[in-house]
């Protein structure tokens, strides 16, 4: 086996930049995997509708921890530390009485101002339809981190409680960049 063994590759001409192995490096644009991840949970209960503006904190348990900047939450609005492809999830816990269903909706944001559900973490039944989800996930092109941004409503909450716990270790909230968009 053969290898070479350098300090620096520099392109040879124009920006075109050097391929290997499918990966292109770029004028020093050199891959180096996922570069932000944060964790938030819920910490107290919620057993009422709308969107879930209190109680959240990064995850603080066991071996916590975050990769970069970490994501940022005033009032429930989360706001993304940089452009790029994200992963966002929800994953929760439920209780719920009588025949009733609700739970998280993930709602998304181009403008600053107005919502469009794209997920749901729901949970409940009437008679004997029972139906629940307990993890959602969705990836989103992030490209003005002034105006992107993602919050969590607790939907429907009629008969139904989202456990939060001070340590975070029942509903929470992930964001993974993926990559450039």
């Amino acid at each position: 086996m053969s290898s070479i063994n350098v300090n620096t590759i520099n392109e040879y001409t124009g920006a075109n930049g050097v391929t290997i192995d499918g990966v292109l490096i770029k004028d020093g644009n050199v891959p180096s995997g996922l570069t932000e991840i944060d964790t938030w949970a819920l910490t107290a209960d919620v057993t009422s509708t709308g969107t879930i503006t209190s109680n959240l904190a990064r995850y603080n348990g066991t071996n916590a921890g975050y990769k970069g900047t970490g994501m940022t939450e005033s009032s429930g609005v989360f706001t993304f530390p940089s452009t790029g492809l994200w992963l966002v999830s929800s994953g929760g816990h439920f209780g719920v009485s009588s025949d009733s269903g609700g739970g998280i909706t993930i709602q998304a944001t181009d403008n600053n101002s107005s919502y469009s559900n794209i997920g749901y973490n729901w949970v409940g039944g009437t008679g004997s339809t029972i139906y629940f989800g307990n993890d959602n996930s969705f990836v989103l092109d992030i490209t003005d981190t002034s105006n992107d941004k993602v919050r969590f409503v607790a939907d429907d909450m009629d008969n139904i409680t989202i456990y939060g716990h001070a340590s975070g270790r029942a509903t929470q909230f992930r964001f993974i960049r993926l990559g450039d968009t």
